[in-house]
């Protein structure tokens, strides 16, 4: 049987399912880290705020993060697309999601994001292949994982980086992955 083309074995179901595990647990120290501190470790707090400003009718480049000053700087489309989630400044009415809930479902979007993103690539380097065995090799096996789960273990401190930080790192790549 071909190598590249065989099922996983034992130790490679095993690391699979050791990332999920190690990316849950991740998920739980960034709901710890942006949530549940003193003061808040996570640029989330600034997309928040503008999404509110969007929804209140305020100027999005004005309103700031308590936690750090800091200000909005992204373009407006980006604050539009945060006004679901948008998260109000202390001292006016609170409307929508608690900030754990947001942050929890920022991080999985993100997550979500980021595996998207490396299938297409996986996907569009399996079409343009000269080896048609690449091109036509079946879901779940060796190649196929590897093809998506290397980049992932190769950018593992980056990727970490962008999702402690709540940062749009992963979203810049899934935008430039679907195009």
């Amino acid at each position: 049987m071909d190598y590249a083309r065989a099922p996983l074995n034992r130790w490679e179901r095993a690391s699979l399912i050791i990332l999920a595990l190690v990316i849950v647990g991740f998920g739980v120290l960034v709901e710890m880290r942006a949530a549940f501190l003193d003061r808040r470790m996570s640029d989330l707090t600034v997309f928040l705020r503008a999404g509110w400003a969007v929804r209140s009718g305020a100027d999005i480049y004005q309103v700031s993060d308590e936690s750090n000053g800091w200000y909005y700087i992204y373009p407006p489309f980006f604050a539009i697309l945060m006004s679901p989630l948008g998260e109000a400044p202390p001292g006016t009415e609170q409307t929508g999601w608690p900030y754990p809930v947001t942050v929890a479902v920022w991080y999985a979007f993100n997550v979500f994001l980021l595996f998207w993103s490396i299938h297409r690539l996986a996907k569009a380097m399996q079409a343009v292949s000269d080896d048609p065995e690449v091109r036509d090799q079946p879901a779940w096996c060796r190649r196929w994982v590897y093809l998506r789960m290397l980049p992932i273990y190769a950018c593992i401190v980056p990727i970490g980086s962008t999702l402690s930080h709540g940062q749009t790192n992963i979203i810049i790549l899934a935008m430039l992955c679907g195009m």
